[in-house]
């Protein structure tokens, strides 16, 4: 991999998802870049590599998480509030509990959750959403 591409292509993913209003779109590059993720892993094609998709998932993650601690609780039917569109979960094939993990992912400090990031790459291990839920639970006390 090419480190100057790689970086490249994690900050145009990372606006991207920051500017991002839509859940749907949101949840489509978390989807595809867990199943790169999932591909690289099952065909061993190394960490490093692995953990460039699984950023791009984390991130789109909590990019979802922002937007659904904005949204009111939906009764049912689709809701716009200004820019931001909140489909039923179900439209979107997010389940209660991603959409709650998503939130606690979320919750954790921008700096705390780059210092994961730039650790856990640096140490050669597995960035994962369970790590960074670990993270805040940690950060809370529990």
């Amino acid at each position: 991999m090419n480190t100057n591409t790689d970086l490249v292509r994690l900050s145009t993913a990372s606006r991207a998802l920051a500017a991002c209003h839509d859940l749907g779109e949101i949840k489509r590059i978390r989807d595809q870049a867990e199943a790169i993720r999932q591909y690289v892993k099952a065909h061993q094609l190394g960490q490093t590599a692995q953990n460039e998709a699984a950023d791009i998932k984390l991130r789109a993650e909590r990019r979802a998480g922002e937007l659904l601690k904005q949204t009111d609780r939906n009764k049912g039917a689709a809701v716009k509030r200004g820019d931001i569109v909140s489909p039923r979960l179900s439209e979107i094939g997010v389940t209660k509990k991603q959409s709650e993990r998503w939130q606690v992912e979320a919750e954790v400090p921008e700096p705390e959750f780059e210092r994961y990031v730039a650790e856990t790459k640096a140490a050669g291990e597995e960035l994962t959403s369970r790590g960074l839920l670990q993270l805040n639970a940690a950060g809370r006390g529990e």
